[in-house]
């Protein structure tokens, strides 16, 4: 069974939560070129899925996918006071597929373990403070580590 385009659709999201390592008090920009940061993120999937089996595709398959929570390591630079760029990588999560549409009746089709680094460029407003609320945007790349069959033998999961 493939299922194909789950991890890398553009609704897929990475939310950080994220807990500074450094000290709460306020820095000048001179000391905070680099950071590093450790803390939470929630991984939510685009559910849509082509699911085929044997090379032929499901009529009416689809896949519901587990939502996760993992932890997250960054790095980022500061180009100036409110603008940066940050690596994210995290640890591998598994999440589990339950057969939707026409698969529905069996249930656990398996899990996938995954990785998901991320690459964001961030806009950091009230600079000067203790705390920086920051908007960004960027990109999130799903790589599949690992696949466990359930239901159904031989599950494999396509980067897209």
């Amino acid at each position: 069974m493939t299922l194909q385009a789950i991890l890398t659709r553009p609704a897929m999201a990475a939310i950080a939560l994220v807990a500074a390592l450094q000290s709460a008090q306020a820095q000048d920009f001179s000391d905070r070129k680099i950071e590093l940061k450790a803390g939470l993120t929630g991984v939510f999937f685009d559910e849509a899925a082509t699911v085929s089996i044997g090379g032929v595709e499901v009529p009416g398959g689809d896949a519901r996918i587990d939502d996760n929570v993992t932890a997250i390591f960054e790095v980022g630079y500061f180009f100036r006071p409110d603008i940066s760029v940050w690596l994210g990588l995290g640890l591998p999560a598994t999440t589990s597929l339950y057969g939707a549409g026409s698969l529905e009746a069996f249930g656990h089709l398996g899990d996938v373990t995954y990785g998901a680094p991320s690459l964001t460029l961030r806009y950091h407003f009230n600079t000067d403070g203790r705390v920086s609320p920051y908007i960004g945007a960027g990109a999130v790349y799903g790589l599949i580590l690992d696949e466990e069959d359930a239901a159904l033998a031989d599950v494999s999961v396509d980067n897209g």
